[in-house]
């Protein structure tokens, strides 16, 4: 059952008060203190109040803040982005690849009960339902790390004040999962965030 509001505002005051590896971590974000506490309350009930993993993902937050200012110096091309797209898709693809090469060679396996039939079956099932979904996890935040570490993506523009986040060459669900993940906890804090999406497909 949902926890009520002013509990959560309690624990959270409680934790960020108490806890000096929140604290410390919460102060080196580039964030006023309500900012801070609003984070620090979306992070907590997304990792459901596990510190270890609130730390995480503040550490995250700042290793990006530095990567990022590294690699800031210019918009992506539309043909880097599609290079970005290719090469993080690459392994999926040979995956994929695999399951058919896989599926063809059972067509002409006549021995069902055979150890080679039962090996690329196994393998089959090992592609499909660990490496294929590994392989798309990876693809998908490589692909969103890139797109939002070169020029203004990724932190607030001085024109607008909004913070400009790319979702180009990613699946509806994909981007939707890291909306989920990156952006909807800090939301609140920062106000205003545009989302750049591709034409699909």
């Amino acid at each position: 059952f949902p926890l009520p509001e002013s509990l959560i505002g309690d624990a959270v005051d409680v934790i960020v008060g108490e806890d000096e590896s929140v604290k410390d971590h919460l102060t080196m974000l580039p964030l006023q203190k309500s900012e801070s506490l609003e984070v620090a309350r979306n992070l907590l009930t997304t990792h459901d109040f596990v510190i270890r993993d609130v730390i995480r993902a503040i550490d995250g937050m700042l290793t990006d803040g530095l990567q990022t200012r590294l690699r800031r110096s210019t918009n992506l091309s539309p043909s880097e982005k599609q290079k970005i797209y290719e090469e993080a898709r690459q392994p999926v693809n040979a995956l994929f690849s695999e399951v058919k090469d896989l599926s063809l060679q059972l067509g002409t396996i006549r021995d069902t009960e055979s150890e080679e039939f039962s090996n690329a079956t196994e393998r089959i099932e090992e592609i499909q339902f660990i490496l294929i979904p590994v392989a798309l996890k990876k693809a998908k935040e490589y692909i969103f790390e890139l797109m939002n570490s070169a020029g203004k993506m990724g932190i607030e523009d001085d024109e607008t004040g909004e913070i400009l986040v790319d979702m180009h060459a990613l699946h509806v669900k994909e981007a939707i999962e890291l909306f989920d993940k990156h952006v909807l906890p800090i939301l609140e804090a920062v106000g205003s965030i545009l989302i750049v999406v591709g034409r699909g497909n």
